[in-house]
């Protein structure tokens, strides 16, 4: 309870932080609360209670810890920044079905129009997190398409659905703070933001994180990289 609760915290504090708490230019997602909501669930994993039933007092505690002073802070740019664009070149089989959209979107809205992502899309909305994430700022996510859910056994992905705490940690392992580029996944450990570590092998165009493959990989949205992958990252 403790681990996801700092996992939860580290999410909103590495991605809120970094972005005013103005208009994502999402378009409107339905978990539209965030980033409170989405502390809700912060709150949650440290009293141990029903989000509804959690006291609006300790809601604001949780949400002023994780966000700090985020509001005054600048809007993030329309438009990815030019180091992240300039170097970015999507390879993979799976990148025939990304839209060229993507690049100007905020990385929620960009990944709910990406058809064999909409498992993951409804993961992020279930967990509070879309809008967090569309507002963070130069982070990479590891994107599981639908078929990679499917690997999951039913019973173990229906009770993650059922869990919101679970999924919010499910979501913060899939996460790496800052841009990374494929010669950054040669071999090597990247720290999540839930705080676990993933095993990172391969070269060129054809690489794995722990024992997923990236079938879709140096995607640029306006405010993150996106690699898709086949197989869902679990925390260990």
């Amino acid at each position: 309870m403790k681990t996801r609760l700092l996992a939860f915290a580290a999410l909103a504090a590495v991605l809120t932080l970094t972005t005013a708490c103005g208009s994502d230019g999402s378009g409107g997602e339905s978990d539209a609360a965030a980033p409170a909501a989405a502390n809700e669930t912060a709150t949650d994993m440290a009293t141990g209670t029903p989000g509804d039933e959690a006291s609006a007092s300790a809601t604001e505690s949780a949400t002023e810890s994780a966000t700090g002073s985020a509001t005054g802070s600048a809007t993030a740019s329309a438009s990815p920044s030019p180091s992240a664009s300039a170097s970015a070149s999507p390879f993979g089989a799976a990148c025939s079905e990304v839209p060229a959209s993507v690049a100007g979107e905020p990385v929620g809205k960009a990944i709910s129009g990406i058809p064999s992502l909409s498992t993951l899309s409804g993961v992020m909305r279930t967990a509070g997190l879309a809008r967090t994430l569309n507002k963070g700022k130069d982070f990479t996510l590891f994107a599981p398409t639908n078929e990679a859910f499917t690997k999951v056994p039913k019973k173990k992905l229906d009770r993650l659905m059922g869990n919101k705490q679970a999924l919010s940690a499910l979501v913060a392992y899939h996460v790496v703070k800052g841009r990374k580029t494929p010669a950054d996944l040669r071999s090597g450990k990247l720290k999540t933001v839930q705080g676990g570590e993933l095993t990172t092998t391969g070269s060129g165009q054809s690489f794995k994180i722990n024992d997923a493959n990236v079938v879709c990989g140096d995607v640029v949205t306006r405010n993150a990289t996106v690699y898709m992958i086949d197989s869902v990252l679990m925390p260990k």
